[in-house]
């Protein structure tokens, strides 16, 4: 970008460059899809893996946030029909990223916060 940051290319102000539909109409990876299909061995940036999630990495802590976007309200609806919150839904870039054991507590930790709201 015009700062020197490492940034996703978009079409238009829009959807990744590497984005697609597939034959059911949903959004999806190009690079994703490559590697899943053994195309290449090349897996996709961590930071497109977690979308919508951005990490900013402070000194003492990771602040994990969710990223607000139009383009993800299909997916919103559908995790919520199939009851499925956005951390379970990335549990594998989760893992990627701080491990096992790390998501292992973060299981731990969002079964005990629903055991109080219930």
């Amino acid at each position: 970008d015009n700062d020197g940051d490492l940034v996703t290319s978009l079409i238009g102000n829009g959807q990744c460059a590497y984005s697609f539909y597939d034959k059911n109409g949903i959004l999806s990876c190009s690079i994703e899809k490559a590697f899943n299909d053994k195309k290449t061995n090349f897996r996709k940036p961590l930071s497109c893996h977690l979308f919508p999630i951005r990490i900013t990495e402070y000194k003492n802590f990771d602040a994990i946030n969710y990223e607000k976007l139009d383009i993800c309200k299909p997916a919103l609806v559908y995790g919520e029909k199939m009851q499925m919150p956005l951390f379970r839904f990335l549990k594998e870039p989760l893992t990627r990223k701080y491990g096992e054991e790390w998501y292992k507590e973060l299981e731990i930790a969002a079964n005990h916060i629903q055991n109080k709201i219930i």
